[in-house]
């Protein structure tokens, strides 16, 4: 399941694990919040993403020539979830990205291409919503819904 950082958070991470008995697996970005925390198997308490950069920024971090970025890959858990995160920083950017999911195998180029797809399907719900003008469909939901009838057969 692809999601966008609005969507994770702890609760929501738990609820597509258990999708399927663990067979949907979650790949999204999460915000650099430092209320959101992290347990490594390392640290004796759960830390914030600042908190793990500084940590492992020197000892663990990659450089993936193929998208010019540097990474930090840990599994931590998030709640109750084990997950894999990838804290990113993108050439001289000094902000960090945290792009995470619930495969724990998953490599880092196999999930930011998969997240990367993610920016494809907005251009075409954009795209989509322009041609029907339906710009702003979050508050017309609603009355699309009463609108809708049943497909007669």
């Amino acid at each position: 399941m692809l999601a966008d950082s609005w969507f994770t958070c702890e609760s929501f991470v738990h609820a597509v694990c258990e999708l399927c008995g663990g067979a949907v697996h979650y790949i999204g970005l999460a915000k650099v919040n430092p209320k959101l925390r992290y347990q490594t198997n390392k640290s004796k308490r759960p830390q914030n993403i600042h908190e793990l950069i500084a940590r492992y920024e020197r000892i663990a971090s990659c450089y993936c020539r193929k998208y010019k970025c540097k990474y930090i890959q840990l599994n931590v858990k998030m709640g109750e979830e084990s997950v894999r995160i990838f804290i990113i920083k993108y050439g001289r950017n000094a902000n960090w990205k945290v792009l995470l999911t619930t495969d724990t195998a998953m490599h880092f180029v196999r999930a930011f291409e998969l997240y990367e797809r993610h920016w494809g399907i907005e251009v075409i719900f954009k795209e989509c919503r322009g041609y029907l003008g339906r710009e702003n469909v979050r508050a017309e939901v609603t009355t699309l819904r009463l609108q809708t009838q049943p497909c007669a057969s």
